[in-house]
Parts: structure tokens; C-alpha cells; sequence
């Protein structure tokens, strides 16, 4: 199996040449210079909004996979339950936005 970019993954939004926030989402690893996915939207296919909503979610949850990943090892690897639990919610908050 190919080894994935190692996290943590960081998502942010793009910006145009102004510096005004676009509807562009890019997923980077710890190396900024490195490999990073960019999610794009058609803004002509939805309302801007829903479309943002959805990207900036989409955008966080594959942020999210190194974490959700590494806390699924671990149950497999030993199941340590409050190690988990802690690695979980962490991962499930990062996968929400929210970490």
C-alpha cells in the first residue's frame, strides 16, 4: 500500500490576487511546500453559500483523516480506551471544524 502524506493536515481557504476569500479549499500536510489536494466548486452550478458550507465541511473532515485514522489503529493496535477516546474526540472535533 502507498504510505499517505503524514499528518497532521491542515485545510484553509483560498484567496484571490485581492486577498478576498474564494471558493477553494486546500488540504496540506506539516510541509507547506509539499503535496496538498485543492477542492474546488462550479459557483455557477448552487447558491455560493450552500456551496461554502459544504466545501468548508468536506474540507475539514479530509483534514481530519491522519487523526481519524491513527485513533482507529490504535483500538485495532491495543485498545487503550481513554488514550482512544481522547484520540477520537479529537480527531471527530478536527473532522467537524471544530479542532
Amino acid at each position: 500500500m502507498t504510505q499517505h502524506t503524514p499528518g497532521p493536515w491542515t485545510a484553509y481557504q483560498s484567496q484571490n490576487e485581492q486577498g478576498a476569500p474564494i471558493p477553494r479549499w486546500r488540504i496540506h500536510g506539516p510541509d507547506l511546500c509539499g503535496p496538498f489536494v485543492t477542492i474546488d466548486i462550479d459557483i455557477t452550478t448552487e447558491t455560493c453559500a450552500k456551496q461554502d458550507a459544504n466545501l468548508k465541511a468536506n474540507a475539514a473532515l479530509i483534514a481530519a483523516a491522519p487523526e481519524l485514522l491513527e485513533a482507529c489503529q490504535c483500538l485495532l493496535r491495543d485498545g487503550d480506551m481513554p488514550e482512544i477516546i481522547e484520540l477520537m474526540e479529537q480527531a471527530v472535533a478536527k473532522a467537524e471544524g471544530r479542532g
